[in-house]
């Protein structure tokens, strides 16, 4: 038994299990390249990451967070760069271009833009405006208005010449000589208080024509020259005068200026009055006038007929000759009016149009600029603003529109529509941020003027133009249409004209909350004034409380209102 175990042993083979050989050989060989080349990885990983600067949380001068990137050095951007906030912390930020730096925000329908260039800078949006540290205003400057919200303004150019439409501001200074001029149109200084004009040496006053509104005037000087001064005689009528130096001044009510070379041969009562017809204008109109308006320098008058013509007449010395006709409207000329700054003449007509024309200073004559054809019917009345070329229409399709020029081309920029029936007349106050208007509904409407930004936060739907809002009612006063409006720039009373043949006049009650609507009570009123319809009210424009009145029945009155009622 133990031979035969012995016997199988001696016969078991042994078998090695492996890679052995040339296999074994590549084996290795394959694992040494491959640990060779996780070197090489790995150290170029490592010297990447010390030549870009890798950190945990950062690229290089880049760290980047969930709401933030924070750059460590000057960062070049090839195709722009969209961020809501960019901020330098304590060091300086600086951004530079070789073309132009271009800084965008808002809508692509809406959106504001700066631009810096080799040109300078240039801001496109709505509104421009500089704050100081505190988040007050310093300037705004938009579309339509420039304010300076400081104290001061200093010109240190050494021209020293500042050109602007309108300037509001409570005083104007200057170390050596101050002059405001108007190269076009008129120069007009406004306030709602008081004027003071004052120079240490001399005052002058140049211009060919010359207005002062006011109240009161005091010339509070030694001495007052009129150069070219025509004195006034009352049996013989202007004369010349024989010298520059005026003995005596007397500035009369109705603001004309009486000058005597001797007081004691010439002496009289500035305050009596003599109404008489200078001069009678012919050969203008085929038919009846419907219309005349004095232009604002007193130099020429235009009439408006029922033959669809508009007569222009021209003052030469004592006379006014016709110079000029316009043609244009297919029918009769209702209203005509010259705007404040005597570049523009309106007229309107029952062929439901609007016409502007426009002056032209080298040919002395008016071209027609504009046809406006937003009413749909007939356009009644025209009144001009006080201070803006801004034309106000009324119309027998109980609208009121107002019209105003955009880069040459008039248009209407809004619609009052209150009224139930014909809107016959409106007007401004003087300020010309209020309108009224009266209407065959036998009311009288007030309307205020919101601007940008106004605190009552009424928005303008073009963000341009204020908006305009019906702010007082009045009714009850007349029993038949209200034909004729007039709010007198003197002492803000407001007189009507009506088919039930009366006048009557009102005043707005004084209120200390400054939200409350206004509100006009009747002070004055004359229920037979004239024994016809009254088409037609106005106020004297230099004299307070004098009033004009023509009627129906062929007759023009004139009416003073007493001083305590004023």
């Amino acid at each position: 038994m133990d031979d035969i175990q012995r016997d199988h042993v001696g016969t078991t083979k042994t078998m090695s299990v492996g890679i052995y050989g040339w296999r074994k050989r590549c084996l290795y060989c394959l694992l040494f390249v491959l640990t060779i080349v996780v070197l090489i990885n790995l150290c170029l990983t490592f010297w990447l990451s010390v030549a870009l600067g890798l950190h945990w949380g950062s690229i290089g001068p880049i760290t980047i967070f969930k709401s933030h990137v924070i750059f460590r050095s000057p960062v070049v951007f090839k195709d722009g760069f969209i961020a809501n906030k960019i901020s330098s912390g304590d060091q300086s930020l600086s951004i530079q271009s070789d073309k132009s730096v271009n800084i965008q925000s808002g809508s692509e329908n809406k959106n504001s833009k700066l631009t810096i260039d080799q040109n300078g800078i240039h801001a496109n949006c709505d509104q421009f405006q500089i704050n100081d540290r505190t988040g007050s205003k310093l300037v705004a400057i938009d579309s339509s208005q420039i304010q300076v919200y400081t104290d001061d303004l200093s010109i240190m150019s050494d021209k020293k010449r500042f050109e602007l439409p309108n300037l509001i501001t409570n005083s104007i200074s200057s170390d050596k000589n101050l002059t405001l001029s108007a190269d076009e149109g008129r120069l007009i200084l406004s306030s709602n208080s008081n004027i003071d004009i004052a120079a240490r040496q001399t005052l002058d006053f140049v211009g060919n024509d010359i207005t002062i509104k006011a109240h009161t005037i005091r010339l509070q000087n030694e001495h007052i020259y009129f150069e070219k001064l025509r004195f006034f005689d009352r049996a013989k009528g202007p004369i010349t005068a024989r010298s520059s130096q005026s003995y005596s001044v007397c500035i009369c009510e109705n603001g004309l200026v009486f000058a005597a070379v001797d007081c004691r041969q010439h002496a009289f009562d500035c305050r009596e009055r003599n109404w008489v017809c200078k001069s009678t204008l012919s050969d203008g109109h085929t038919r009846s006038i419907r219309s005349v308006a004095w232009s604002y320098c007193g130099n020429r008058i235009a009439s408006a007929g029922f033959d669809a013509k508009v007569s222009i007449w021209e003052r030469q010395g004592q006379e006014f000759v016709l110079q000029t006709t316009l043609e244009g409207h297919e029918n009769e000329v209702k209203d005509v009016a010259f705007s404040r700054s005597g570049l523009y003449l309106s007229t309107c007509g029952r062929d439901k149009s609007v016409w502007i024309w426009e002056y032209n200073e080298e040919e002395n004559d008016f071209a027609c600029a504009a046809v406006l054809t937003t009413h749909t019917q007939d356009v009644k009345h025209l009144k001009w603003h006080p201070q803006k070329d801004v034309l106000v229409s009324c119309s027998y399709d109980n609208t009121i529109k107002m019209f105003i020029e955009d880069n040459n081309d008039w248009s209407c920029v809004c619609s009052l529509d209150s009224h139930t029936s014909t809107v016959w007349s409106c007007d401004f106050d003087a300020t010309g941020k209020r309108l009224v208007s009266c209407s065959d509904d036998k009311t009288v409407k007030i309307w205020h003027a919101y601007e940008k930004n106004n605190q009552e936060g009424i928005r303008s739907p073009n963000g341009v133009y204020p908006v305009w809002k019906c702010v007082c009612s009045i009714s009850g006063y007349h029993k038949q249409p209200i034909y004729d409006v007039n709010w007198c720039p003197l002492t803000g009373l407001i007189a009507t004209a009506s088919g039930d043949n009366s006048i009557r006049i009102f005043r707005e009650e004084e209120s200390k909350q400054r939200d409350v609507p206004p509100s006009f009570s009747l002070i004055a009123s004359n229920a037979h004034a004239h024994s016809q319809d009254v088409n037609r009210i106005a106020f004297n424009p230099k004299e307070p409380g004098l009033i004009a009145s023509c009627s129906d029945d062929g007759t023009v009155k004139l009416w003073r209102i007493e001083q305590k009622l004023m």
